[in-house]
């Protein structure tokens, strides 16, 4: 629960669906400890259809899980015996409502399938980790992309190089581009970020900041992506949001708060 008491946000969460009061108690003791609001809730308004719903994931059985699981050991110590690994395979399904005073209110339903698999490799002094994991709304039951993308990742690694202590040019993967890149782009379009001033790109909008072969989206409306929601956790409408276009910070990501 959220709240805006005598012009102050307080917040509150319970896992005790009987005992409102308290919640309430809660987010009022809160709010003369929170920041001012400086937004309003959103009114009732249409949201997109965003298909993240599979009902075929509830029906996956444990003992199928099991099996997978187990598969994705056997498959990479097969390829390697001495590497010490552990697999994980989680389904889930999540039922979201949001209401507010201002009458505005959204619900829906998202399944979650989770599979994957790391390991370590000790060799003398050397402790190679390696590891995939794939993550959609329908259900994943078949193993071999992931265990391929370990294997590689063991051929990779199976010979040892040194490497000089000097400045050295360096060719990312696809893989390493994300891996490397996503999370600080993330961090610098977080709106939030930017308005405290820690964003090294919040004084660039509308500036080229990279290549102009970039481009970079935020799209929850795409299908069956584990992100994919009709609306943010303030109810309001998801839509595909340009950040870089060719190379130009284009937006930022706020929420209510942040943009008012």
């Amino acid at each position: 629960m959220r709240i805006v008491r005598q012009g102050r946000i307080g917040y509150a969460t319970t896992t005790q669906l009987g005992d409102s009061q308290n919640l309430v108690n809660n987010a009022v003791e809160t709010a003369q400890f929170g920041t001012t609001a400086k937004f309003e809730l959103p009114p009732l308004t249409a949201y997109p259809q965003v298909e993240a719903y599979d009902p075929d994931v509830e029906s996956v059985s444990l003992e199928k899980m099991i099996e997978l699981g187990e598969k994705l050991i056997a498959t990479v110590k097969g390829h390697t015996p001495d590497i010490i690994c552990e697999a994980g395979v989680t389904k889930g399904v999540v039922s979201v409502r949001i209401i507010n005073s201002r009458g505005g209110q959204a619900n829906y339903r998202k399944s979650i399938f989770s599979l994957g698999i790391e390991g370590t490799l000790i060799r003398d002094t050397d402790m190679l980790f390696v590891g995939e994991t794939q993550f959609s709304c329908h259900p994943l039951l078949e193993t071999r992309t992931i265990t391929e993308a370990v294997l590689q990742q063991l051929e990779l690694a199976r010979n040892r190089a040194s490497v000089p202590s000097q400045s050295l040019p360096v060719v990312f993967t696809p893989n390493g581009v994300a891996n490397a890149l996503i999370s600080p782009l993330m961090a610098a379009f977080n709106g939030k970020t930017v308005l405290q001033g820690a964003s090294p790109i919040g004084n660039r909008l509308g500036q080229p900041v990279f290549d102009k072969e970039l481009w970079l989206w935020d799209d929850p409306t795409i299908a069956y992506r584990p992100g994919s929601r009709p609306c943010d956790d303030e109810g309001i409408p998801s839509q595909r949001t340009p950040l870089i276009e060719q190379g130009t910070v284009a937006n930022f990501l706020y929420d209510l708060q942040t943009a008012a």
